[in-house]
């Protein structure tokens, strides 16, 4: 029996968080024995979508990653703290692509981010109730490629797609032998995109066209 299946990243296509997880951060960072950087717009955007170490890295250059580590689960804990009380910015039509698509696909959500968060954002967003599954890197401390692959084959998924934003997401599907959809609002840049979106309503077009090409 055919299982089809769209999977969303979070940050740059449901969402954008730099604004809130510039408060929460720097406010912890603020506090932390090392040297660090400030968290910027810029900054952020270089990241979104990258694993934890590579965060940890950047945000706390020459400090050892076992030292690091406490203190970006300290940040990511602020900026939950924050969107529970300010929320999040969510791209237009979020919840509305959501109900319509959930019509036709299983839906899941995916992302490198920590355990917790991208049920934040399905909270913010209105959408849980639209969503079959979700997996992060927080659940696994896998890289994306192999949280894709996992994904697929724990929900039996016959075919399916990956909405993302950047290079990366784009890199990651290629290796989990996944068809990308590019969200070209986001915080990425993906050049000569096979399938892309300008805005969230025209994923239902796109994605029924990527799906007949399958076939």
């Amino acid at each position: 029996m055919k299982k089809t299946g769209l999977i969303f990243d979070v940050d740059g296509t449901l969402c954008d968080s730099t604004d809130v997880m510039k408060l929460a951060w720097n406010e912890i960072l603020d506090k932390a024995p090392y040297k660090h950087v400030t968290m910027t717009r810029e900054f952020i955007s270089q990241y979104m979508g990258k694993p934890m170490d590579d965060w940890a890295r950047a945000v706390l250059p020459g400090t050892p990653i076992e030292l690091s580590y406490p203190i970006m689960e300290q940040c990511c804990e602020q900026e939950y703290v924050e969107i529970k009380r300010i929320g999040t910015q969510l791209y237009p039509g979020v919840y509305e692509a959501f109900k319509e698509l959930s019509e036709k696909y299983h839906l899941y959500i995916l992302s490198n981010c920590g355990g917790g968060y991208i049920e934040l954002v399905m909270q913010c967003a209105g959408i849980e109730q639209y969503v079959d599954s979700h997996l992060c890197y927080g659940d696994t401390n896998l890289d994306k490629p192999e949280n894709i692959k996992l994904l697929v084959k724990r929900e039996e998924l016959t075919e399916c797609a990956y909405v993302g934003d950047t290079a990366r997401d784009e890199e990651s599907c290629k290796e989990a032998g996944v068809p990308f959809i590019y969200a070209t609002y986001g915080f990425g840049e993906v050049k000569d995109a096979a399938y892309q979106i300008n805005e969230m309503k025209e994923l239902k077009d796109v994605a029924e066209r990527l799906f007949a090409d399958l076939h």
